[in-house]
């Protein structure tokens, strides 16, 4: 498929990252001019990989320091509930990178017919980036100014709830297979089933 028409409306910053996120402008690069290129697809997987293994190494290093293992002198000038506050953030970035890569790779497993670049669900929609994009702001803004208003049992709750939350989804898209999308269809596909089994 060919590029989307470039994004509209919104705030103009969120405009311009959802058209990154769309490969707006790599439209000559031929892996990178359509959804089923390559190059959008190992870009995409890069990005997410490198974030995903940057912030698992430091929830370790939080955790070590936590236990006394290593010292880290810039976490031992920060209160434990900015502390706590860290590990939450990252914790939720391993969460939310997690989730895009698993769209990808079960969509990938279990209907690949429709499997492209945008299966990661990063360019999803311009909604979605600025509900993101406010999240993260009034996160951080809660850790530079408001470090106390913290309840870490909400947040191992809401950690389990979203754990458990993504495999229901998983096992939901497995169960379709090919009858599952990630957009919403207008017509019936020749392989598309009306599941009433599983999850």
């Amino acid at each position: 498929s060919a590029l989307p028409p470039p994004r509209t409306g919104g705030f103009p910053p969120i405009r311009w990252i959802q058209n990154r996120l769309d490969f707006r402008g790599c439209d000559h690069l031929i892996q990178f001019s359509h959804a089923h290129g390559l190059g959008r697809v190992a870009t995409v997987a890069s990005i997410l990989g490198a974030i995903l293994s940057v912030n698992v190494m430091i929830l370790v290093q939080l955790y070590l320091h936590n236990y006394g293992v290593v010292t880290i002198s810039l976490l031992d000038a920060m209160t434990a509930q900015t502390i706590q506050l860290l590990k939450q953030w990252v914790q939720y970035v391993i969460v939310l990178v997690s989730f895009h890569m698993l769209e990808f790779f079960i969509t990938a497993l279990y209907n690949p017919s429709v499997t492209t670049a945008d299966s990661f669900v990063v360019n999803q929609s311009v909604a979605y980036t600025t509900a993101a994009l406010v999240s993260w702001v009034e996160f951080w803004t809660r850790i530079v100014f408001f470090p106390y208003a913290n309840s870490p049992n909400v947040s191992r709750i809401g950690l389990v709830v979203v754990i458990g939350g993504q495999i229901v989804r998983a096992l939901a898209m497995m169960t379709c297979g090919e009858s599952f999308n990630h957009l919403i269809q207008q017509t019936k596909k020749d392989n598309h089933v009306l599941i009433t089994h599983g999850m």
